[in-house]
C-alpha cells in the first residue's frame, strides 16, 4: 500500500489531495482507497489486510508449532482495527492516542503516546 498523509497540508488544501488519489484509484485497474487518521491510502484491490497478515504469520510453522505464542499488536489508527480484531480473543491489541471514535476500537488496550509505547517495549524486554 502507499499512503498519502495530508497532515501536514494547509487545510483548504485537504480536498484537493484526496480527490487527486480518488481520481488516481478510479483510473486504475485493481487498486482501491484506504483511509486512516490523516491519510488516504492506495492498496490492491485484494482482501488482504493486517488482520489476515498477522493470522498469515501466526500459521506459519515456526510459530504454529509453539505453544506460548500470543501476539502483541500495537497501532494507532483506523487501519490498525482489522489487526485488534484479529487477535482479540488470543492476543493482545494496544491502541496508541485515539481514534475520533475511540469507543468502537477493538483494541483491550491503550497507550498515550509514542514515549508510553517505548516504555512498554522496554519493560517487556525486561520480562
Amino acid at each position: 500500500a502507499i499512503a498519502v498523509h495530508y497532515r501536514n497540508v494547509a487545510e483548504k488544501d485537504v480536498k484537493t489531495v484526496k480527490n487527486k488519489v480518488e481520481t488516481l484509484v478510479r483510473k486504475s485497474d485493481g487498486l482501491k482507497k484506504g483511509e486512516g487518521k490523516k491519510i488516504v491510502e492506495v492498496k490492491p484491490d485484494v482482501d488482504w489486510h493486517k488482520g489476515k497478515a498477522i493470522s498469515w504469520m501466526l500459521n506459519m510453522p515456526e510459530l504454529k508449532e509453539k505453544e506460548n505464542v500470543i501476539p502483541i499488536y500495537i497501532g494507532d489508527d483506523i487501519t490498525d482495527e482489522d489487526a485488534f480484531r484479529e487477535i482479540e480473543d488470543n492476543g493482545i491489541g494496544i491502541l496508541v492516542g485515539f481514534h475520533d471514535n475511540v469507543e468502537n476500537t477493538r483494541a483491550k488496550y491503550s497507550l498515550k503516546n509514542v514515549y508510553q509505547v517505548k516504555l512498554f517495549l522496554e519493560m517487556l524486554e525486561q520480562l
